[in-house]
């Protein structure tokens, strides 16, 4: 398994050649999953006093290879707004079971509200990345 990556922010895949157009796709994606996971608005949040922070961890219980920390990243970004990202590890990296992925502290309205949305592009883009490399006929990769 990959050892942790040094705590950062930015993902090193968004300041390739093609960040500006995986960019545009990124804030696409997000935009579509916001409308299908919370339209107007969160109710549920609205029983979270507005002034209340937390930290929170995402930890995978599961062996994987991350995939979609940008997807993530954004989603943080967008929903709480001044967020603290810390990432262990990086798109690629091989991650063991119950290793921590990223440390969040932030708003407790926005972290809630972004993480249903962070872990459903997490949990389909880092399953699809593991069918690749472990099975890459499955997907069409090799004939």
């Amino acid at each position: 398994m990959t050892q942790p990556e040094s705590q950062s922010h930015n993902s090193s895949l968004l300041q390739s050649p093609i960040s500006s157009l995986l960019q545009s796709h990124i804030s696409q994606n997000i935009a579509q999953a916001m409308i299908e996971d919370i339209g107007a608005r969160d109710l549920t949040v609205l029983l979270i006093p507005e002034s209340q922070q937390i930290e929170a961890r995402l930890i995978t219980r599961e062996n994987m290879v991350l995939a979609g920390r940008p997807w993530a990243e954004q989603v943080f970004a967008q929903l709480a707004p001044g967020v603290e990202q810390h990432w262990q590890f990086a798109d690629g990296d091989q991650v063991a079971a119950d290793a921590c992925l990223v440390t969040l502290k932030g708003s407790a309205r926005g972290l809630l509200t972004a993480e249903r949305i962070a872990m459903n592009f997490l949990q389909t883009l880092s399953g699809l990345s593991l069918i690749h490399i472990s099975e890459p006929t499955r997907l069409g990769m090799i004939s």
